[in-house]
């Protein structure tokens, strides 16, 4: 029996050690504090100290040590750059899911017939382990080894995902346990509507790629998210909740979180955000962040235009990186995208005017459309989206010549509108322009008659368009503004010169030919 009031045990550099039926009690667990760190980053400064408590056994630098029909009581055994650690037949039982075993740094580490009441088995930077038979709760602590092309559900203490590649991990409630989710060294993964609770660490992810963590909970642990040398993936639409720390991040590329709430933590994020990027591009935007002060009144890319958008003005400053456009209200998932661009290029060789628009889908799957009014067509475009962020460039022509006349003295010009419509049948997004043909002839340097010019033979016609309508500036070939006119005119003859100045002439002889013939008489 080792009964003991603080530390249990700690061996450094020990080898060649086995201990048999032996009970760990730990009476007043003692906090030992791997980070105790003090953090001043700009405007955001922090006193962050205990990350990880509380540590009562530590093995650090030893090989060939092994824990056999033992019981722990209130423990939490490191392994620390150690290997050929064993554990079989053991028991593990705390009030807290802060303790079991957590290796770090090691090697050829054996987990066999363990049980474990709250507490678990956490692998962190570990390779070559074997874990066999072991529970955690009276559900199993499961390991899906070389995994390819399935999903992962059900009812599970804890899961290790190793070496794996395209599986969904999905539906899963885990709580009450060091580690609910270890995904180590493998690619192409989606964590999709889970719920990780009240545990030393909610999801871990370390020497991964293509990683996608999308609509799930991460709330009340030591740490939401540990996220360690991964590589091009994303953490979207996720709450991050009433965590000690919500996402410690270290060593990784091109990782991006963005339309996450982070609420009620006692610090958001923690470690090294070199190769993290805290936000997607405007106008979907970054995160929210309930410890940031926000003020939302202007929108576009560099937040100085009049008008709110939904981000704050203020940068969320985070370590070694920061949040361009912070979320100012908790983000809630409904159907969100915007119409980007939306831009016409005038071709009046051919007569017609081609618009082209991209479109961005910022959540939700499904079916989403674009629908097109132009004078004389409505044109709808369907899109299948799934997995956002998705980017959408499409175009159409439209031949205007057929159904109008260009009045170079009367502003002639066209209105068209695109409206982007979500999964559910409403409005996202809308925008409309006003096309102003004539100023596009005068900026072709054509000819300025001082008649009407004239693409095709004359037609009448009325048409009608809402008023009160707002332009926007677009850039293209043609710069196009102002109202919509139309007039129909009679194009008037033009003067015959040639035959005033004969008519002059003979006026001219015929007064003439009267002086002279007077001036005869005369004499």
């Amino acid at each position: 029996l080792v009964e003991v009031n603080r530390s249990a045990l700690i061996m450094i550099s020990s080898n060649n050690i086995t201990f048999n039926n032996l009970v760990f009690n730990i009476t007043n667990p003692f906090n030992m504090r791997l980070y105790s760190l003090f953090m001043d980053y700009r405007y955001y400064e922090r006193s962050f100290k205990s990350l990880i408590s509380p540590i009562n056994s530590y093995i650090g630098a030893s090989t060939n040590i092994r824990f056999i029909n033992s019981y722990f009581n209130n423990t939490l055994t490191i392994v620390d750059a150690s290997c050929n650690i064993s554990f079989i037949n053991n028991e593990f039982h705390s009030k807290t899911p802060y303790n079991g075993i957590l290796s770090i740094s090691s090697c050829n580490i054996s987990f066999i017939n363990n049980s474990f009441i709250n507490g678990g088995i956490g692998i962190l930077d570990t390779q070559s382990f074997t874990i066999i038979n072991n529970t955690v709760n009276n559900k199993p602590i499961v390991v899906f080894k070389n995994l390819i092309n399935d999903t992962i559900d059900g009812d599970y203490g804890q899961i290790i995902l190793y070496n794996s590649s395209n599986v969904e991990l999905t539906n899963l409630n885990i709580t009450d346990t060091l580690i609910a989710l270890n995904v180590i060294s493998s690619r192409k993964i989606s964590i999709l509507n889970n719920v990780f609770s009240d545990l030393f660490i909610g999801l871990s992810i370390y020497n991964s790629d293509m990683v996608f963590v999308k609509n799930s909970v991460l709330n009340n642990n030591y740490v939401g998210l540990y996220i360690e040398d991964t590589k091009s993936s994303y953490i979207l639409e996720n709450n991050i909740t009433n965590n000690l720390c919500g996402v410690f991040t270290k060593d990784n590329l091109g990782v991006i979180f963005c339309l996450n709430n982070f609420i009620n933590n006692t610090l958001d994020t923690f470690g090294s955000s070199y190769g993290t990027i805290w936000s997607c591009p405007y106008p979907i935007g970054g995160n929210y962040w309930d410890q940031l002060t926000c003020f939302d009144l202007k929108h576009g890319p560099d937040q100085d235009r009049p008008g709110g958008d939904g981000i704050c003005e203020a940068t969320k400053y985070v370590y070694a990186g920061g949040d361009k456009y912070p979320l100012s209200k908790p983000y809630t998932g409904i159907y969100k995208g915007f119409i980007v661009s939306f831009d016409p290029l005038i071709d009046l060789d051919r007569e017609e005017l081609v618009l082209e628009w991209k479109i961005m889908v910022k959540n939700g799957d499904g079916v989403w459309r674009i629908i097109l009014v132009t004078p004389t067509d409505i044109i709808t475009r369907k899109y299948n989206v799934t997995n956002s962020p998705n980017h959408i460039n499409d175009r159409y022509t439209y031949h205007y010549s057929e159904y109008m006349i260009l009045d170079q003295s009367n502003n002639t010009r066209i209105r068209v509108s695109i409206a982007l419509i979500g999964p559910n049948g409403k409005i996202v997004d809308y925008n409309e322009i006003l096309i102003d043909l004539t100023r596009a002839l005068k900026e072709k340097s054509l000819p300025q008659p001082t008649i009407p010019y004239k693409l095709k033979p004359r037609e009448k016609h009325t048409i009608e368009y809402p008023t009160n309508t707002s332009t926007t500036p677009l850039t293209n070939r043609s710069s196009i503004t102002g109202n919509l006119t139309t007039k129909t005119q009679t194009i008037p003859r033009e003067p015959n010169y040639t035959s005033i100045l004969l008519a002059v002439i003979s006026i001219i002889s015929l007064t003439i030919y009267v002086l002279l013939k007077k001036t005869k008489t005369i004499s």
